[in-house]
């Protein structure tokens, strides 16, 4: 277990021709589809749609008045058609994805995609949440019904994390901090600090991304092991130093060990956009004054 190294989560995209679910196009027979926790075991499959690859690339159309690849190399937003969390939840998710793409060329851009705690099955890829072409898609999959019964019951849009490159990965990113503890199943790293729009207009993402690396190397200048992290699609970037093992905290009680104490003693205060964020003492009584917000130990992702 580490120990204290602080002292040093379709088609289309916006504008152009959408690939998305033709009007009409669709076509259910009875008997076609049994909708169940998983959907779809009855279609009759034909010709092995994965032959040639398990993950086909969905259709992307380049949103208005855009037209290079930069563009599409940002749509990063799918509709999830069905969730799996049981022991073989990559082989049924395959499986499912197979059936859907079955049901015709609307449904090619259909793959699965690994997530924590099991397999997702998606559909359809957008440059953003407010992509007007995924709000039709998630419409007409919503309207799609099989005796009675809604094909996809749950659909909902959502950001799908690219794979990460680990060869091309900065150090200094808290993705690779996993790669040096392979068989440690919980490691913690003290949050000090982070920036975000938080939904400001006037505030850019990717500049604020670059002010958390700058940070994370100022704090590596000044001795201390700090990481970044970087979540596009909350657009927060979050800068953390130290690493701990299981013991970083205590279960029953929730303090510290003495080690992230110490290192506390360096960061008293958790700073927000650059700025350390003042917190009211009693919430109910605002007047009795402001502290700062204090760092907080989190969980490094896998």
């Amino acid at each position: 277990q580490p120990g204290c190294a602080g002292s040093s989560g379709g088609a289309g995209g916006s504008g152009g021709d959408s690939h998305g679910l033709s009007r009409g196009s669709v076509r259910l027979r009875t008997g076609d589809i049994t909708v169940g926790s998983g959907g779809l075991a009855d279609l009759d499959l034909g010709e092995d749609w994965d032959r040639s690859t398990q993950r086909p690339n969905p259709s992307r159309s380049a949103p208005s008045g855009a037209g290079g690849n930069a563009d599409m190399a940002a749509a990063n937003w799918a509709i999830v058609l069905f969730t799996y969390s049981n022991q073989n939840h990559a082989s049924i998710a395959q499986e499912a994805a197979r059936r859907v793409r079955a049901l015709g060329p609307d449904f090619l851009s259909v793959r699965t995609h690994p997530v924590k705690k099991g397999s997702i099955v998606l559909f359809g890829s957008y440059l953003d949440n407010e992509d007007p072409a995924a709000k039709t898609d998630l419409a007409r999959l919503r309207s799609l019904v099989n005796n009675g019964r809604r094909v996809f019951p749950k659909v909902m849009l959502t950001y799908v994390e690219p794979e990460p490159d680990l060869q091309s990965m900065s150090p200094f990113n808290l993705l690779m901090v996993r790669q040096s503890y392979p068989t440690a199943q919980q490691l913690f790293t003290l949050d000090v600090a982070v920036w975000s729009t938080f939904d400001n207009p006037d505030l850019k993402y990717a500049s604020l991304k670059k002010k958390a690396e700058a940070y994370c190397r100022e704090l590596r200048a000044a001795g201390y092991e700090a990481y970044f992290h970087h979540n596009n699609a909350a657009k927060i970037s979050n800068v953390t130093v130290g690493i701990f093992g299981s013991n970083a905290i205590n279960p029953k009680s929730g303090i510290y060990s003495p080690e992230v104490i110490k290192l506390l003693r360096s960061f008293p205060a958790r700073l927000n956009n650059g700025q350390i964020l003042l917190l009211p003492v009693d919430r109910i009584h605002p007047n009795r004054g402001t502290r700062p917000q204090a760092p907080a130990l989190v969980e490094v992702p896998e």
